[in-house]
C-alpha cells in the first residue's frame, strides 16, 4: 500500500509550466513560443541504493496554469503534488491535489489523485547523485519531464495549448482594433506555425503600412514572401532591411539579410 512506503528525505524542489498568453494591443506579446519555466532546486538523495529503490516516494509540487496533457491524458489547471514511485522497468508518476502534505502524507487519499502516468525507464550512461526533475526539449506546444535517479531516467510528455490560446487570442485581436504590433505578431506567429501564409502576408503588409520604417518587419515580410515562393519581392524586402539595419547599426539584421541576398539571388 502506499502509506506503507518509506518516506524519502525531504526534497523540496518546485517546478512551473505554462502556456504562454497572446494578448492583445499594447500588452500582445513579442514571442509567440510557449513559455515553460522552472525554479528546480534539488537536495542529495541519500540512502538511495537500487536494493530500495521499490520503497522509495518522492515528493515534489508543480503548478499548471492551463489545462495540459501528461503523457496524453488530461490534468485541469492547478497545483499539485508530484510523488513517484520508482520500479526497476516502470515508474509510476501520481499528481495529487493536496499539497500541504510535507512529504508522504499520513493518510493517502485515493480521490485526491487527479492523474496517473506510467513511464517505461531509460539507463543512463552517467549516473545522476542527486533525484533531479528537468524540463527538456522544449517547443511551442509543450516538453519533456524528465525524472532523473541514479542510472534510471523516466520520461512524460508535456503538452500545453498554446496554439489554441494564441488562434483565439488573435482571433479576438483582429476583431477589434489591431495596432501594427498586433498584426506584426500574428504574421510572424501563422508563418512560424506554418498556418494560412497569404493571410501572414497580407497582416506584414498591413503592419509596415502602418508603421514603416522597421528593419525586423521588412525581415519578416521577407521570409513570408520566400515560403509563399515569391523569391523576388523576398529579396526585394531584404534589401529594405537591410538598408534600415544598416542605418540603425544593427549588424546581426544586416548579416542575416546579405546572407538570405546571396542565397535567393542563386
Amino acid at each position: 500500500a502506499l502509506t506503507n512506503l518509506r518516506e524519502m528525505p525531504k526534497l523540496i524542489p518546485r517546478m512551473a509550466a505554462a502556456a504562454a498568453s497572446w494578448k492583445s494591443s499594447s500588452e500582445m506579446k513579442t514571442t509567440s513560443s510557449t513559455t515553460l519555466t522552472s525554479t528546480l532546486q534539488s537536495s542529495s538523495v541519500q540512502d538511495s541504493s537500487v536494493s530500495n529503490i521499490h520503497s522509495r516516494f518522492v515528493d515534489e509540487l508543480c503548478e499548471f496554469s492551463d489545462e495540459v496533457k501528461i503523457g496524453g491524458q488530461g490534468l485541469a489547471s492547478g497545483k499539485y503534488a508530484i510523488f513517484i514511485r520508482p520500479g526497476v522497468s516502470m515508474w509510476e508518476v501520481f499528481f495529487y491535489t493536496k499539497t500541504d502534505n510535507g512529504g508522504l502524507p499520513d493518510v493517502w487519499d485515493p480521490k485526491a489523485v487527479a492523474l496517473v502516468v506510467e513511464s517505461t525507464v531509460d539507463i543512463l550512461n552517467k549516473p545522476i547523485e542527486s533525484y533531479t526533475i528537468s524540463i527538456d526539449n522544449l517547443h511551442q506546444n509543450g516538453a519533456t519531464l524528465n525524472f532523473s535517479w541514479e542510472n534510471t531516467q523516466a520520461s512524460l510528455e508535456l503538452s500545453v495549448p498554446t496554439k489554441a490560446k494564441t488562434m483565439a487570442s488573435i482571433d479576438k485581436t483582429m476583431k477589434g482594433t489591431p495596432k501594427s504590433r498586433d498584426y506584426y505578431n500574428a504574421a510572424v506567429y501563422y508563418r512560424e506555425v506554418g498556418k494560412d501564409l497569404n493571410k501572414a502576408k497580407q497582416w506584414i503588409a498591413k503592419a509596415i503600412e502602418m508603421d514603416d520604417g522597421k528593419y525586423f518587419m521588412y525581415r519578416q515580410q521577407a521570409l513570408i514572401l520566400k515560403a509563399l515562393n515569391e523569391t523576388d519581392a523576398a529579396i526585394e524586402a531584404s534589401k529594405t532591411s537591410l538598408k534600415l539595419a544598416t542605418e540603425a547599426g544593427n549588424q546581426d539584421y544586416v548579416r542575416l539579410n546579405n546572407k538570405a541576398i546571396a542565397e535567393w539571388s542563386k
